[in-house]
């Protein structure tokens, strides 16, 4: 479902989205840029985060559970460290 609107081409959204924009009174303005990245990127990100993560070695977090770390634990310790190259090339797009 994250991936559906990647579909849409984005000529057809290219008018809503202006109409839009200058409804909210964002048009021209960083803050409806960076607004519309956001919205536009979000699935592609999530699915693209989704798969780096599924990719590491269930290893690594299953003997971060044998040794008592919390799992908030291992995501700033052990992952986030590990997917800070996906981070990076999202960040890029």
């Amino acid at each position: 479902m994250f991936v559906a609107g990647n579909f849409v081409p984005f000529q057809i959204l290219m008018v809503p989205v202006r109409d839009l924009t200058v409804d909210m009174g964002l048009y021209n303005t960083i803050t409806g840029l960076a607004l519309f990245h956001i919205a536009f990127q979000t699935g592609f990100c999530t699915l693209f985060m989704r798969n780096f993560i599924k990719a590491l070695p269930r290893e690594l977090i299953e003997a971060a559970r044998v040794e008592g770390v919390t799992e908030w634990q291992i995501f700033w310790h052990i992952v986030l460290p590990l997917v800070r190259p996906a981070i990076a090339a999202l960040s890029v797009l």
